[in-house]
């Protein structure tokens, strides 16, 4: 019999020979916290087993390394043909895949069809019922018996999601792995629609997450064509992927000749929703709440840890995207590396107090405690925000590009942290390096064999061991060094071309000259701001100071009426905004004097703001932050492009002298260069 972690130590040796790297007891100890004398009779058991299935048994190097004595495809055709029988399951992973039987089962299952099932005593599944219970009773569901056997009751939906955290487990049973001809379709049109998704929403799947919706919609289909319905009063809870539901769905039970349901739409929506993204776009009811706590959050984090990571608008988009994916309803198996995880935390104990001190500001919009795994997952994002403004200077562009998720990718950037340093232009998955602009890109840093012609590309395998970061560092020193010197040779002919024309349009006074090199200089190396989401560009023209309001709502309405005149929103819009003042509090008060209304995301025709200075301020009832002098109406179209200019308006707020200089100015002129100037130094 070979159990989880022999198959798991035979994956980790074909990894390490893949990637040419030696593989030897201490890093097995160490991933899988066991002792010597445990691995070394794992070790036994899988030269046994290689053994049975015509291989050669495993050797060992001089040095004490493991390695193979076939080729890597032999050992895992060996692997893939190893039948259920052969499994030795823990119990919690059999009570698992008894779970997911009873909730597929048609009728109930006798404890003797469940043994046979799983090569197991009766006696051994009458010893799992109580585990079998609790496990099934986290997902709403309950175990009944009765004179024909054991079923579960309770909502198709929480059955369906059950299985769907199960699935991977019941499937360890099935000897032919192939897909059927109704599951390669399935297959195939969720692959275009995603790769669709991917190109027109920026919703961006990890490859967990694509799997994930694949083995739901091979459940759905399942549960439908045995007319086993959502039930008929389930609720949607959230509206944001609904569009791409209704999309899929169509597709499949057009394919399949099936009958749409849309309660069978609400619940896809849901797990979309659910699922693990490396980016999205989605808009949900928190998400505003959201990026203005992510905010408040960065700013007490680098309060506490004296670092100035509260300008990084990059860490802002990561932990937004990520908090929105941490505050789940429905369960999801998560298949994260807690070794890894661990070490990311373990690694930086003064990150992780600084994230645990200030996590009520998280919990308070999620309503609920951040798990271990989820703090460590911030722990890491934080860290990779510190290294990202130790990096700034240098001009080196790196891609990486993982099948995990982004905090997988972030574990990644901490271990080579130690060696050198760079600047992280993305993270993305390998399906859509294809899609993917890599004109600016200098080195690609992949963990999955890449196909790329564009530029240099360096594989690696997420556990580094120090002598391969030094090699890397050797390439990006080199690739670094190419690139400072032809910068610094296109500055230089710049620089000459721009005073030598200067010069020459010249008289022989020296004050012109003097004046023409400066002006030319400026125009060139600060020149006017283009970014069209530059504060000082949405707010051309919207600026009114001395205006006068008695109460907070009139200045929100005060606020709002030149973009309502100008068909930015219509009045429910403004509604909108005062009534989720009454609802959720001040939370609009994002930093001192300041007020930020706004509706939802996607309510309103165009990105745009509209700032009034107040003669005298009005309270909110912000504590702290009261009285406030400004309020600055925002229309917002969509979840994203309204980030840059809220991310810089907080940050501007974090400027004292700044602020104090807005509250002083003379005119809406005197702020419009206030703001042009801060935005210039971010």
């Amino acid at each position: 019999m070979i159990n989880k972690r022999s198959m798991e130590i035979i994956q980790t040796i074909i990894d390490q020979e893949r990637y040419h790297k030696p593989c030897t007891l201490e890093l097995l100890k160490e991933q899988y916290k066991v002792s010597e004398r445990t691995l070394r009779y794992d070790l036994d058991n899988i030269s046994e087993f290689l053994e049975q299935q015509g291989c050669k048994a495993l050797g060992y190097d001089n040095d004490g390394s493991i390695r193979l004595n076939n080729p890597i495809y032999t050992v895992q055709k060996a692997v893939s043909q190893l039948d259920f029988y052969s499994m030795k399951l823990t119990k919690d992973e059999r009570c698992a895949v008894i779970a997911y039987d009873l909730a597929a089962a048609d009728q109930p299952l006798t404890m003797q069809k469940l043994a046979d099932s799983l090569y197991v005593s009766r006696s051994t599944i009458l010893h799992d019922m109580d585990e079998t219970k609790k496990i099934v009773s986290d997902f709403d569901l309950k175990l009944e018996s009765s004179k024909k056997g054991l079923y579960l009751t309770g909502c198709e939906s929480d059955r369906r999601i059950l299985m769907m955290n199960f699935y991977q487990k019941a499937e360890l049973r099935q000897m032919d792995q192939r897909q059927t001809a109704d599951e390669q379709m399935i297959d195939q049109i969720v692959r275009e629609e995603i790769r669709s998704i991917e190109k027109q929403d920026s919703l961006f799947f990890t490859d967990e997450s694509y799997s994930d919706l694949l083995t739901y919609i091979f459940i759905m289909q399942e549960e439908i064509k045995k007319d086993r319905l959502v039930e008929i009063d389930y609720v949607l809870r959230h509206p944001s992927m609904d569009a791409i539901a209704s999309e899929i769905l169509k597709k499949i039970t057009d394919a399949l000749h099936l009958k749409y349901i849309l309660t069978e739409e609400y619940l896809l929506s849901d797990i979309l929703y659910n699922l693990n993204y490396l980016r999205r776009n989605d808009i949900d009811e928190n998400l505003m709440r959201i990026q203005i706590a992510a905010d408040e959050f960065i700013n007490a984090v680098a309060v506490d840890l004296n670092q100035h990571i509260y300008r990084d608008f990059q860490f802002y988009q990561n932990l937004i995207n990520h908090l929105q994916s941490t505050f789940k309803d429905i369960p999801m198996a998560s298949d994260s590396d807690d070794h890894l995880l661990q070490r990311g935390v373990t690694d930086n104990p003064e990150v992780e107090a600084a994230v645990r001190k200030n996590l009520p500001i998280l919990e308070e919009i999620v309503k609920r405690s951040l798990t271990n795994d989820e703090i460590a997952y911030i722990t890491i994002h934080v860290c990779a925000a510190i290294e990202r403004s130790k990096q700034r200077e240098n001009s080196l562009s790196v891609l990486l590009v993982t099948n995990g998720g982004g905090s997988a990718a972030e574990l990644l950037l901490m271990k080579l942290k130690r060696y050198f340093r760079f600047h992280v232009l993305d993270v993305i998955p390998e399906h859509i390096v294809g899609i993917y602009d890599l004109s600016q890109v200098d080195l690609i840093i992949t963990t999955v064999p890449l196909d790329v012609t564009e530029c240099e590309t360096v594989l690696l395998h997420p556990y580094l061991s120090d002598e391969d970061c030094i090699l890397l560092g050797e390439r990006i020193e080199t690739i670094q060094s190419r690139k400072k010197n032809g910068a610094h040779n296109r500055t230089f002919l710049r620089l000459e071309n721009i005073i030598a024309n200067s010069i020459v349009r010249s008289s022989l006074n020296k004050d012109e000259i003097y004046v023409n090199i400066i002006s030319d200089l400026r125009n060139v190396f600060v020149p006017e701001m283009k970014d069209q989401m530059a504060l000082c560009n949405l707010l051309q023209g919207h600026i009114q100071v001395d205006v006068e309001a008695d109460t907070w709502e009139e200045a929100v309405q005060k606020s709002a009426a030149p973009l309502l005149k100008e068909g930015y929103f219509n009045s429910i819009y403004v509604e909108q905004m005062i009534q989720s003042v009454y609802t959720n509090g001040p939370y609009i008060v994002i930093g001192p004097h300041f007020a930020l209304p706004h509706g939802t995301p996607n309510r309103g025709q165009k990105l745009a703001l509209n700032l009034i200075r107040l003669k005298h301020p009005v309270t909110f009832g912000a504590k702290a932050f009261d009285p406030v002098y400004f309020v600055c109406c925002m229309s917002t179209q969509d979840k994203e492009s309204h980030l840059k200019p809220m991310f810089h308006i907080m940050s501007l707020l974090r400027d004292k002298e700044c602020l104090q200089a807005l509250i002083e100015a003379k005119d809406a002129a005197e702020i419009m260069r206030i703001l042009f100037d801060y935005e210039q130094m971010l």
